[in-house]
């Protein structure tokens, strides 16, 4: 039996990924949308130079698909004319390259840990944001991309409808683990009945420490049609899980291993993997189907090459204060180390 591991090629549906690595989505927090919420041409060339980095999938930072509220990086895919355009010219790079593209969508509100709230919305508030994102996901399509990630971690949104904490509706879209993935479930549902099989679907989903809450949720989620599932934090219902001492991971990806033993569609683990050879530890051990990496990429975006030929190559000095989020990328040690070495 062949190993199983990060440079291998994976299939979902019809659709072929060439290795099994992830980019994860991430806000180049440096780098500003247009006014009119169309990609700069500088966060265009962001995305366009990872696409020759050799990994299978890249997941965008979260796109609005509203324009009630600002977005961290200002980038949106609500309208046609103005979105479409640099979506493609992204996809397109992708493509040229072989790499698979997945449009994150979000709906731009206050998150759950700066206040925010789900409960004041109306039942036709609920609905309008539904069709936002359907119409969103058929934007990302004509565009070319190989699907879309609903964002529904980091208690954003999507994270606030679904968890039992956030989410005290008295509607349907609201009480018990039905009716909160309600939501989600008629956005997936009405994009796979109008698209083809081909155009795939990825929930990000955040996690509430409680196992069996979260599988619950997720064989809701399941149900829908739903084709990859993306495993991230969220709103905790539990402090933390109890890890054992020898446990080599955090707690993000205890969670993926788990469900990966109790669900039947594909597991995209993150959060502090570090190096492929964590990731090939993940995949050989049947606890994830697909590994995805944030800040490796960020401290270099060489990462895949250089770990070829040394699984155990860790570019991120794991700063208590990423850098990376600053106006001032310089100043991230994994960058000058980099520019030093030149």
């Amino acid at each position: 039996m062949k190993m199983i591991n990060t440079m291998q090629k994976y299939k979902i549906a019809s659709v072929n990924f060439k290795n099994r690595i992830v980019m994860a989505p991430m806000v180049p927090f440096y780098l500003k949308a247009n006014t009119d919420g169309s990609m700069s041409a500088k966060q265009i060339t962001h995305y366009s130079n990872f696409a020759s980095r050799e990994m299978g999938l890249i997941i965008s930072q979260s796109l609005a698909v509203s324009k009630k509220y600002p977005i961290d990086g200002g980038a949106c895919a609500y309208d046609r004319n103005i979105h479409t355009p640099y979506l493609r010219e992204i996809v397109q790079k992708c493509h040229e390259n072989k790499v698979r593209f997945f449009a994150q969508l979000a709906y731009p509100s206050i998150s759950y840990f700066k206040g925010g709230s789900i409960n004041n919305l109306s039942t036709s508030e609920i609905v309008t944001i539904r069709e936002e994102f359907i119409k969103a996901a058929f934007l990302c399509e004509e565009a070319g991309c190989d699907g879309i990630e609903l964002h529904g971690a980091n208690g954003f949104f999507l994270n606030m409808i679904t968890s039992d904490i956030a989410n005290s509706r008295n509607d349907q879209y609201g009480g018990n683990v039905s009716n909160r993935t309600r939501l989600i479930k008629e956005i997936i549902k009405k994009i796979k009945k109008n698209l083809k099989d081909d155009f795939l679907i990825s929930f990000r989903f955040g996690c509430s420490w409680n196992l069996i809450l979260d599988l619950e949720t997720i064989n809701e989620l399941i149900k829908s049609g739903l084709d990859l599932i993306h495993i991230c934090s969220g709103i905790p219902h539990l402090k933390s899980l109890e890890l054992s001492s020898d446990y080599e991971f955090n707690q993000t990806v205890y969670t993926a291993a788990f469900l990966k033993k109790n669900i039947n569609i594909p597991i995209i683990a993150v959060s502090n993997i570090q190096t492929i050879n964590r990731g090939n530890f993940l995949l050989k051990n049947n606890m994830c189907d697909l590994v995805a990496y944030g800040r490796p990429f960020l401290a270099d975006k060489n990462f895949i090459m250089k770990s070829i030929s040394d699984c155990n190559y860790k570019p991120c000095f794991n700063c208590k204060y990423c850098f990376w989020y600053s106006t001032d990328i310089n100043k991230c040690p994994a960058q000058r180390r980099l520019k030093n070495n030149l």
